[in-house]
């Protein structure tokens, strides 16, 4: 079977190949993602700045990701920071995540590996995709040393 007889639009129509020419295809996928999306109750406001996180919590948020390599992952191929601050990555993590972190951390102190920010980690390597299955290996180690007398 060719793959075109596989491309449907809408349950109701026929399939579109690609033999349909001008780019019907692409104007029937655009069709279908602009018709779900806006049936999806999704609001955004780019201007509202009260969400932003602070310089403070960007920079305790650092020093969080330091401590996680020189604790965890100093020894690793792929987990050492890359050293770049991505700071419009940073300043959006909602603030309810920060309260959570700042919790875990120091109000309710959990292991390292039930903090949420700790898997916030493989977003600061140089190389994520290489270091996925490394950061794997890790937290499944650490929870065996945490759980496995449970």
């Amino acid at each position: 079977m060719h793959y075109s007889k596989l491309i449907v639009t809408d349950m109701r129509s026929k399939p579109v190949g690609v033999s349909d020419g001008n780019g019907a295809i692409l104007d029937a996928l655009v069709k279908s993602i602009k018709d779900i999306a806006s049936k999806t109750d999704f609001k955004y406001n780019d201007s509202n700045q009260s969400n932003k996180l602070s310089v403070e919590q960007i920079n305790e948020l650092a020093g969080y990701m330091l401590y996680l390599e020189e604790t965890y992952f100093s020894d690793t191929k792929y987990l050492h920071l890359s050293g770049k601050l991505f700071k419009g990555l940073l300043e959006n993590i909602p603030e309810h995540i920060f309260d959570e972190y700042i919790d875990a951390r120091y109000n309710m102190q959990v292991p390292d590996i039930m903090n949420p920010m700790f898997y916030f980690y493989i977003f600061w390597v140089n190389e994520p995709c290489n270091g996925t299955f490394e950061f794997v290996d890790i937290i499944n180690k650490l929870y065996k040393e945490e759980f496995s007398n449970e």
